[in-house]
């Protein structure tokens, strides 16, 4: 795993920020066999002052996806040393269907067809679950790697660019604004009055 920092500010003669520690906090074992390991990280400026830094995990090998990919350290002074409170988390292993739909919020049966495409297109695969074969594991291909990987700079791009625009203080509270609605929505989702489209609608015809 690599991780880069960077930021606004700064110019052609000062020296590049990078990240000079990744320790790991914890590992969690999540649903379908998976295993989050939360890693903490700490930065180091160069001689001149960056604002919107961030440290980022900028490669991921095989069988290892990212669930927070980015933890900001905000404002560093020059020639700082920094140990932000957000950290980064891979997780390992491969990914059950039915936990691919959870975190998608898809139906299973969507959620299939989804990684049908996906695998006739080269960029997923499935494999039985040894010790219960009518569970599928769902790995993204090598292929499918090589388009994150290109698509992964150009995403961190946009976002700093766009979080540029207001303090970790709004961020924040924007996290957190966001935090509630999706419960909100979890709750929603699992209850009984929520409504759902006919699929079964028949076609009318003109007389």
């Amino acid at each position: 795993m690599l991780a880069s920092c960077g930021g606004d500010g700064g110019g052609a003669e000062t020296p590049t920020p990078g990240v000079t520690l990744i320790e790991k906090v914890s590992d969690t074992p999540v649903d379908g066999g998976m295993t989050n390991s939360v890693y903490q990280v700490q930065v180091t400026n160069g001689a001149t002052a960056i604002a919107s830094a961030s440290a980022r995990i900028a490669n991921a090998a095989s069988g290892v996806t990212v669930v927070d990919g980015i933890a900001r350290a905000g404002t560093l002074a020059a020639m700082q040393t920094l140990r932000p409170s957000d950290a980064i988390t891979p997780r390992h292993g491969h990914m059950l269907s039915t936990e691919l739909a959870r975190r998608a919020r898809m139906e299973p049966t969507r959620t299939s067809r989804t990684v049908t495409s996906l695998g006739s297109k080269a960029l997923a695969s499935r494999m039985p679950l040894p010790s219960d074969r009518r569970c599928l594991q769902i790995e993204p291909t090598v292929r499918a790697r090589a388009i994150l990987d290109s698509l992964y700079p150009v995403v961190t791009a946009l976002d700093a660019h766009l979080t540029s625009a207001i303090t970790e203080s709004d961020r924040a509270h924007l996290d957190r604004i966001f935090a509630k609605l999706e419960s909100a929505a979890e709750v929603m989702a699992a209850g009984p009055d929520l409504p759902h489209a006919n699929r079964r609608r028949r076609r009318t015809t003109g007389a």
